[in-house]
């Protein structure tokens, strides 16, 4: 299939939009396929999608910008492909919103979305480029300067995404992989080689194995079945390496495993299982993370949000990765990103707002060098003391070196799940020292003990040059993003994308993307268009008429 531009977009004197009544027009024109039609579909670069296609004459490409506004439209509408299809033939607004009203045949059939989400995956795999997110990201570019927002600032938070695959067991998984593979073997003619495993083919062997037990028996068959996903292993030799389920095996095996002096797998305790270990042979991708006090089987994404302080935003950066990825990762990506966009560096530096998570002094570096301003902070509660910035903490090392008279502490412990430090000091050093009341020293008979919050100084140095509205403001700013997830979650079900895999995962996600964006477009247009109205017929004088 051929590479050609979409030249069909205007309407026409035979156009069958000329054919409708004036009252339908306005119909069209009121909906949001006007915005869509005016705004969106014209940004859509074509040509950066021309690699998917064959450089040699044949069978023209579906238009591309169709494609991907129906794909928007889809997640807009919370549609199926065959809903879009569809609803392309028999409604006139979205006909009007990707200009296809000229065309005596819609151009959509019912293999056009996975055939050019499979050339999206295939171009990605091969050289690591997503096309659909550069084309996500200059859409979101595109309306953030419809509506008038300067780079300058931005607010970022993150979130956890589950992958639609079963949430299984131990057992389970290791079952089911070996299980695959046995069957995988059996039908492309390997019979002699599963010696002894035979039973895995039957449909009832998984019921028995894996429900049919005492709590004792498990890790018994847990270690039985590793022996035999190592043995068949060992029988397919290198000609299996080509088998997909080959490769899930020999993963699972070091996931769940070790070797031992003699060259024996036996399973390694509950502890030992690493959180990128496979947790579903349908999702190998979805990794496993404690967030919380929960666990999440899945991904994690993470936005980044240019606004003003008049309301109005958009999503100009995202991330979608295994969920293993930490908030101080994505910090190190967005900063990264916006230093090579340009933004960064002007006269008016980018401001960029997160949680506490995404920081560390090595983001600190790395934002300064960019010229960013990173506010790292939970902004909740009150300002801190200034007195906190000057405590010194070795983040390799995870302890306090000196407090803010400059004093290394007597001896000091830390928590690990809260990060906060309990240091002791000499009493006569903090007694008349005049940052006591600041770091509530309690005394005691010989000694003095005062709590450090490795949070609560990163605070204090994030807003030590802060005015107290500067940091509210803040405060206020970040916690504006906090919707996003919910909204994803609520509207878009990003918890239940119906694709298994991180790249056709972040694909799905991008569109939902795309999809909000548009819908802040709209609102922010429409809000516009009421305030001008109201300028020349305030509301209490259209009561009268």
């Amino acid at each position: 299939m051929s590479y050609a531009a979409n030249a069909a977009q205007q309407i026409n004197i035979e156009d069958k939009y000329n054919r409708l009544t004036d009252r339908d027009k306005k119909i069209v024109e009121g909906s949001w396929a006007k915005q869509f039609s005016d705004d969106i579909f014209p940004m859509i670069n074509e040509d950066r999608f021309s690699v998917l296609y064959s450089d040699k004459a044949s069978r023209p490409n579906t238009p591309v910008n169709v494609i991907i506004g129906s794909m928007i439209i889809k997640e807009i509408q919370g549609l199926t492909d065959d809903e879009v299809v569809s609803g392309l033939v028999c409604d006139i607004r979205m006909q009007y919103a990707l200009r296809t009203t000229s065309f005596e045949e819609q151009p959509l059939s019912d293999r056009t979305f996975s055939r050019f989400r499979h050339r999206l995956y295939e171009h990605e795999q091969k050289t690591g480029e997503d096309l659909l997110k550069e084309e996500i990201l200059s859409l979101s570019g595109g309306i953030s300067k419809l509506m008038g927002l300067q780079p300058h600032l931005k607010r970022m938070d993150s979130m956890m995404i589950a992958s639609a695959c079963k949430d299984m067991t131990r057992l389970e998984v290791v079952y089911t992989t070996v299980s695959n593979l046995v069957n995988t073997a059996h039908k492309t003619g390997g019979d002699e080689l599963l010696g002894g495993m035979e039973h895995y083919l039957n449909a009832d062997d998984k019921n028995r194995v894996i429900y049919h037990n005492r709590a004792e028996d498990r890790a018994a068959k847990i270690q039985s079945i590793i022996e035999d996903g190592a043995a068949l292993i060992e029988r397919l030799g290198e000609e299996g390496g080509e088998l997909p389920e080959y490769a899930l095996v020999k993963r699972m095996l070091e996931d769940q495993s070790t070797m031992d002096g003699e060259g024996k797998r036996t399973t390694k305790n509950n502890k030992s299982i690493a959180p990128d270990s496979l947790q579903n042979p349908s999702d190998p991708d979805a990794t496993y993370r404690k967030k919380a006090g929960e666990g999440h089987i899945g991904y994690t994404a993470n936005v980044v949000h240019t606004f003003n302080n008049k309301g109005a935003a958009v999503i100009t950066d995202y991330s979608f990765q295994e969920n293993t990825h930490s908030d101080s990762e994505f910090a190190k990506e967005a900063i990264n990103n916006i230093a090579a966009s340009g933004e960064a560096g002007s006269e008016e530096k980018v401001t960029l707002i997160a949680d506490g998570s995404f920081g560390g002094a090595e983001n600190d570096e790395l934002a300064k060098d960019s010229d960013v301003i990173l506010v790292t902070t939970a902004l909740t509660g009150p300002k801190p003391p200034e007195v906190f910035a000057d405590f010194e903490i070795d983040d390799e090392q995870k302890q306090v070196i000196n407090c803010p008279a400059g004093i290394a502490p007597l001896r000091q412990g830390r928590n690990q799940l809260t990060d906060t430090y309990r240091i002791v000091m000499e009493k006569s050093q903090c007694v008349n020292c005049p940052h006591r009341d600041e770091c509530k020293a309690k005394m005691q008979k010989n000694t003095a003990v005062v709590i450090v919050s490795a949070n609560k100084v990163l605070r204090a140095k994030t807003t030590l040059e802060m005015s107290g509205d500067e940091y509210v403001q803040f405060r206020n700013a970040r916690n504006a993003i906090e919707g996003i997830p919910s909204v994803l979650r609520r509207r878009y079900d990003i918890d239940e994308m119906p694709v298994y895999g991180l790249q056709k995962s972040k694909l799905f996600f991008g569109l939902k993307i795309a999809a909000i964006n548009f819908k802040k477009l709209v609102k922010y247009t429409r809000d516009k268009c009421a305030k001008f109205t109201d300028q020349f017929e305030p509301r209490h004088q259209c009561a009268q008429m």
